[in-house]
């Protein structure tokens, strides 16, 4: 709508709003997203392995993306 009409105040503001909330959430997600990691990675170790895909304990454990076995680089 501010294509057709650039003057529009309700969407201006609608816009205003959006890209505010939608950086502040863009910054502050990975963030919060590193921060709970570490919690569960230290208090729950054992939901760490099951969420990465690592059901059998191995030692020099690989990387799992999406529960697909990484090979280590040679």
């Amino acid at each position: 709508m501010l294509r057709r009409n650039r003057n529009n105040r309700f969407h201006q503001s609608a816009l205003t709003i959006a890209l505010t909330v939608g950086g502040i959430a863009a910054v502050l997600q990975p963030l919060s997203g590193d921060l709970l990691a570490k919690m569960v990675a230290r208090n729950l170790p054992v939901k760490l392995a099951a969420l990465e895909g690592q059901f059998a304990t191995e030692k020099g454990a690989p990387l799992r993306i999406g529960g697909f076995r990484m090979k280590a680089p040679a």
